[in-house]
């Protein structure tokens, strides 16, 4: 039987639980493409998973969702993608992840990856491109323009995180929204998202709403989309949302909401998960469209293409020092590792 490397854990714990196993290469079929992965990067989805997710049987548990490849074969029934295609995809959480020299996916959720990145560079993207795309432009339903800049006004809560990160470029360089307020507070974090499109910034260990009014900002925006904890910031995103305004979080509550306070005020609140298409098969083809558009965008414009703040060699030590970075929020930006063409012991 083929087999190949990867990292993964038989018991739910710390990044002590992590370690090489060997596991069975598959064969993909249906839809399924079978990917040579070349980098992969970490988000919080991967301390979670590992945290918390025990093994089904003697298989180990393999996380990260984030990835950049080749295409080495691909099911009977996959049209969109053959042998030797350049892709870059999230992945289904309740599959394998890509921690490892190949991956399995839906080639409904994979996307090309566009031509203008590295491996390095274009795995950064995938989990983080989907969550703000699906929060900012399905579930807040913000018009794309042309060529127009919206007077609109965008709230985004851990501005220099992955997720916001890119929320900000998507907000800044396709929907052309006039007035993007990230929040950061050390220098490095601050010249991060002012660089990716942010056009005002606030401190999020300080009130909010003076910082605002002493930008000339108003007291509250159309919309507030927080990539952070919901239970720290629900009421704080209320406070700020103006009437008839648009709240998106991506985390669940871990305790009730007080949820009369956005009908005093007729907001609307959305939550967004990224899994959520691949976990229930629903309007899953549309992950695959809007990698396709990002790409697009990224390739348009090369220079400001890149979300990688920190760099590795895929191997053991490697991957549980950033998941542990990633899981003490000691970054911003995304962390990467890329796979060597020979073993990565």
């Amino acid at each position: 039987m083929s087999t190949y490397s990867a990292i993964g854990s038989f018991s739910p714990g710390s990044v002590s639980t992590l370690q090489k196993v060997t596991v069975p290469k598959p064969t993909p079929t249906g839809r399924d493409i079978l990917v040579r992965v070349k980098a992969v990067s970490v988000n919080p989805v991967d301390y979670k998973v590992r945290s918390s997710r025990s093994p089904t049987g003697d298989a180990p548990v393999i996380v990260g969702w984030d990835a950049a490849g080749i295409v080495e074969s691909v099911g009977e029934d996959a049209k969109f993608y053959k042998a030797g295609d350049e892709v870059y995809f999230a992945g289904a959480i309740g599959r394998d992840g890509s921690n490892g020299d190949y991956a399995l996916v839906d080639e409904r959720i994979v996307g090309n990856k566009p031509s203008s990145l590295s491996f390095e560079q274009a795995a950064a993207y995938p989990l983080v491109s989907l969550t703000a795309w699906e929060a900012l432009v399905e579930q807040a339903h913000i018009a794309i323009p042309q060529d127009t800049t919206q007077d609109l006004s965008l709230l985004i809560i851990n501005g220099a995180g992955g997720v916001g990160s890119i929320a900000i470029y998507i907000a800044s360089k396709i929907l052309k929204i006039k007035n993007i307020i990230a929040t950061a507070s050390r220098p490095e974090t601050i010249d991060w998202v002012k660089k990716l499109g942010a056009t005002h910034v606030v401190n999020h260990h300080e009130p909010i709403k003076p910082q605002l009014e002493s930008q000339a900002l108003g007291s509250s925006v159309d919309y507030v989309f927080v990539a952070h904890d919901t239970d720290a910031y629900f009421d704080k995103a209320v406070e700020l949302a103006k009437p008839f305004g648009h709240i998106i979080f991506i985390n669940p509550s871990s305790k009730p909401v007080q949820i009369d306070s956005l009908f005093q005020k007729s907001l609307a609140l959305s939550f967004e998960f990224m899994f959520a298409k691949s976990a229930t098969g629903h309007l899953i083809h549309t992950q695959r469209t809007i990698l396709n558009s990002i790409g697009r965008h990224l390739d348009a414009e090369p220079s400001s293409s890149s979300l990688v703040t920190k760099s590795y060699k895929f191997n053991l030590a490697n991957l549980r020092e950033a998941q542990q970075q990633v899981e003490e929020s000691k970054v911003f930006g995304k962390v990467v590792l890329t796979l060597d063409e020979e073993n990565w012991d």
